[in-house]
């Protein structure tokens, strides 16, 4: 578990600049970047899923008693 818990700390600490050298990687060298284009969704999950794992049950229990807002948001949202 303490494996775990560095590796998360260190993405925590450094991935917005991990992100960012990325970026100017892919734009200054983007025959080096090229390979790991195929990978890009693969990536993009993983930052989704870190992003959703903090919002625990709780914080989306309310929303089930009242089931009305969801679609109210969802259709708010689109226009």
């Amino acid at each position: 578990m303490t494996v775990i818990k560095k590796v998360a700390d260190f993405a925590g600490q450094w991935f917005a600049l991990l992100v960012l050298v990325a970026g100017v990687v892919g734009l200054l060298a983007p025959g080096q970047a090229a390979p790991l284009a195929p990978y890009t969704p693969i990536m993009l999950g993983v930052i989704m899923f870190g992003v959703i794992m903090p919002v625990g049950y709780f914080a989306s229990s309310g929303r089930l008693s009242t089931p009305d807002y969801t679609p109210r948001g969802a259709l708010m949202g689109q226009f």
